[in-house]
């Protein structure tokens, strides 16, 4: 994963892109790719993440007001 993300993040080219060129077309990646797309995968992981941001930040001024 580490790769993948230097890859990148050095590349002109858009993530969109780079997936392309990995993923086989009609491959096993390629399948479970349109399953994140169709299914909003990357919406859900922003709500997820900015939910546990937000509790986060909660906790935080609770624990300092004691």
């Amino acid at each position: 994963a580490a790769g993948s993300v230097a890859l990148a993040e050095a590349s002109s080219q858009q993530l969109e892109d780079l997936i392309a060129q990995v993923a086989s077309k009609r491959g096993t990646t390629e399948a479970a790719l349109h399953v994140f797309r169709r299914r909003r995968l990357a919406e859900s992981i922003q709500a997820g993440v900015a939910a546990a941001v937000r509790r986060s930040r909660a906790l935080s001024k609770e624990h300092r007001g004691r």
